[in-house]
This record gives structure tokens, C-alpha cells and sequence, in this order.
């Protein structure tokens, strides 16, 4: 059937809105229609919201931390659009529903999956492609091709046809019946020459211990790390320690083959 190449291969039809208007959106609030629509969104037809994003203000973090991660999202797009994405760092996904326009973005290395869909006059989406199938959904051969080929299913294509997953840094806006798919953000590396390797080492070291920060904030618990051999878990374990003041519990998986 004429499979390709994951790096040939944009796969998303949506990329290009230029070329037709798609169905306007409908409400996503018939569950007798919409069975595998995620749990948040029977709790709150407004939309979903995941993760541990950090907010550029103030207000916003407060938000949050009072009245939850979905109302500190509608507050920053109300108010901003599209262009707040780039102001928010740490893992996420959202989706919004705000008058006529729906958002929908993932964080910069796509740690929160978000995956979509059109069906009739319908956007629908959830964080994982499988509550998205139904018994009539076929499997994309493409998407086999890829694993096989690249041991993963690169984005935006998933296994299923037709059920698309946004790729890291990216957002969907679905507005007046057309549904954009976009970059938010996109790494810039300017390669300093002149910069001494110890200014280099002590910075990467503080933005490290930064991350690792992040992650244990609001973690009272024993902090757990699984140790692949590598030593991107090993300094990660390490660098635990050294947040915490004690060792992190760390993990092995090991099997006997012949």
C-alpha cells in the first residue's frame, strides 16, 4: 500500500487548512453518544487540563493551586490565545472549550499526550488514541510500518486511522469550522564559542537541579528512580540525592537470556 518512511512523512491531513473548511464543532456534552470520551470531561464539559505546567504569573499559579488547572488555563487564554503557550513551562495537556473556538496543546516534549479526531460535525479528543477508537476504527498499516521501522509511532500519526496525536510544542485551534495545527514554541541553539567549559558545567548543573526541583515539588514522599545503566539515570538518581538530602529509592530490571 505504498508505506513510507516515518521522516518522509508528515502524515497529519490538518496541517494545511488552506485547502477546505472542516465541520464546526458540536458539544461535547451528549454522553450517551460520546461513551469513550475522557473522565474529566464528564466532570466538566468545559474541557480537561493534566500535569504539572508552571505558570508565567503569579495570579495564575494561585489560580491553580485554588480553583484548579482548568480554570488557570481558560483564565490565561481568555486573555492571551494561542501566544500564552509559549509562556508556560512543565508538562501539560489541555483542551478548552471557550465560546466558539476550542484549544488544544500538549508541552514542549510532549511528556502529557493529547490525541483528536473529527467525526461529522464533531472534534473530539482525549489523552490517549484508545478512548478516541471505536469498533468500527481500523488500524493504520502506516503506523505499523513505523514501529516497526522506527520502534515508535512518531506523531502525529497513532495507530488508529484518523486519530491524531499532537506532537511536542504543538497546539490545535479549532475556530469558525476550521481546525489549525501548529508549533507554539520551536528550540532555538545559538552556540556560544567564547563561553569557559566551567561557566557552561555550573550552568547546566543549576538548570538540572532546577528541573529535578520541579519535579519534587509537592512530593513529600521517598522519591523513586529507575536506573537503566545509563548515565542520564544515574545523574538524575544522583542529583535527588543531593535535592533531598537523602538517597532516592533506585530501581533495576534485569532477566536471564540465552
Amino acid at each position: 500500500q505504498g508505506l513510507r518512511s516515518p521522516a518522509l512523512d508528515t502524515g497529519c491531513p490538518f496541517k494545511n487548512t488552506e485547502s477546505g473548511r472542516l465541520p464546526a464543532l458540536t458539544s461535547l456534552q451528549n454522553r450517551k453518544r460520546h461513551p469513550l470520551m475522557p473522565h474529566d470531561l464528564k466532570i466538566n464539559p468545559a474541557g480537561f487540563a493534566s500535569g504539572n505546567p508552571h505558570f508565567p504569573t503569579l495570579e495564575l499559579e494561585e489560580i491553580s493551586r485554588d480553583e484548579g488547572l482548568l480554570s488557570a488555563w481558560m483564565r490565561l487564554l481568555e486573555k492571551d490565545g494561542v501566544k500564552a503557550l509559549s509562556k508556560v513551562s512543565g508538562d501539560f495537556s489541555v483542551g478548552v472549550r471557550l465560546d466558539n473556538r476550542t484549544f488544544l496543546a500538549v508541552d514542549r516534549f510532549a511528556i502529557r499526550s493529547l490525541c483528536y479526531r473529527v467525526i461529522g460535525n464533531e472534534l473530539r479528543f482525549a489523552p490517549r488514541a484508545d478512548e478516541l477508537a471505536d469498533v468500527s476504527t481500523e488500524v493504520d498499516p502506516q503506523a505499523i510500518f513505523d514501529y516497526l521501522h522506527s520502534h515508535c509511532i512518531p506523531s502525529p500519526r497513532t495507530i488508529f486511522k484518523d486519530i491524531y496525536r499532537l506532537p511536542p510544542a504543538h497546539y490545535a485551534l479549532f475556530e469558525n469550522g476550521r481546525l489549525t495545527v501548529a508549533p507554539y514554541w520551536t528550540p532555538i541553539f545559538k552556540e556560544n564559542e567564547k563561553a569557559p567549559f566551567d561557566r557552561l558545567r555550573d550552568e547546566f548543573r543549576a538548570l538540572l537541579r532546577q528541573a529535578v526541583e520541579r519535579q519534587m515539588a509537592g512530593n513529600d514522599g521517598k522519591a523513586g528512580c529507575f536506573l537503566s545503566g545509563g548515565t542520564d539515570s544515574s545523574t538524575v538518581a544522583g542529583m535527588i540525592g543531593e535535592v533531598r538530602g537523602t538517597p532516592a529509592a533506585t530501581y533495576s530490571i534485569g532477566f536471564q537470556a540465552e
